[in-house]
């Protein structure tokens, strides 16, 4: 997994140099319960959900916790039925959300 990622890892923006986005497909009845886990796991990465019909999503992990979030999602993939994928360029030519809500100032 790690392999995969030394190839293919991009980092965003220039205030967010630091995060790698893991793109990931699953079942769309487990979108929910992936997010509540990272969430649960404070600070740890952000999830985004791309497109919750075909159950594509967005983890943002920093560099820093970048295995760490790897290896927990290994650990749930059989759980949640999750594989994690190249980036899917066909959802994210036609996502109109907002990954780091970078339209929004919020005065910093």
């Amino acid at each position: 997994m790690v392999e995969f990622y030394e190839n293919n890892k991009k980092t965003l923006g220039s205030v967010e140099q630091s995060l790698v986005p893991l793109y990931l497909k699953l079942p769309t009845e487990h979108i929910a319960a992936l997010k509540f886990i990272l969430e649960s796991y404070e600070g740890l990465a952000i999830e985004r959900t791309l497109d919750a019909d075909r159950g594509y999503v967005v983890v943002l992990a920093l560099t820093e916790t970048l295995a760490v979030v790897e290896e927990l999602l290994q650990s749930l993939g059989d759980e949640l039925e999750l594989r994690i994928i190249p980036e899917p360029t066909e959802v994210l030519e036609t996502f109109r959300g907002d990954w780091l809500f970078e339209e929004f100032d919020f005065g910093v």
